[in-house]
């Protein structure tokens, strides 16, 4: 990122195209800073210990629901809830959804209902969606590969 007097020059900004931690340090203040990235496809917080919360994802949604570039979006070991399912319903260009060791309950299914992207690779491993639900949810939704504890 280049610097001129001192400020940080903002057409860089379109360069970024992926964030990655493995090391819980992505937060949602972080998660509100990718706003700044129009071009970014690829969002990694691995073990976010809690960090990430719905507030978070819904902020992040929220700037990049018409972002045709985001292809995948990994957050695990979040506080993340069912509602945040809502809201990452509206990233249509996804292709990787990543969600292991989140606080995802049965309640979050009619959500992921709403996914219409095509083969969309959902991980849900280690929630407390249940098996019965999660098979329901494969039978409806063919365009769901879906990887669960049960899967």
């Amino acid at each position: 990122m280049k610097k001129w007097n001192g400020k940080y020059v903002v057409q860089d900004f379109d360069k970024i195209v992926s964030i990655s931690d493995s090391e819980g340090k992505i937060d949602d203040q972080i998660l509100a800073y990718t706003c700044c990235f129009p071009n970014l496809e690829r969002l990694s917080a691995i073990n976010s210990k809690n960090q990430v919360t719905d507030q978070g994802i819904k902020i992040f949604t929220e700037c990049h629901k018409g972002n045709k570039h985001l292809e995948s979006l990994m957050i695990t070991s979040g506080g993340i809830t069912d509602e945040s399912i809502l809201y990452i319903s509206q990233l249509k260009s996804l292709g990787v959804l990543y969600l292991d060791q989140n606080n995802l309950t049965n309640k979050s299914i009619p959500y992921f209902e709403r996914f219409k992207n095509e083969n969309l690779e959902l991980s849900i491993v280690e929630t407390k969606i249940s098996n019965d639900k999660i098979e329901k949810l494969a039978d409806k939704m063919p365009n769901l590969k879906i990887k669960s504890k049960f899967h």
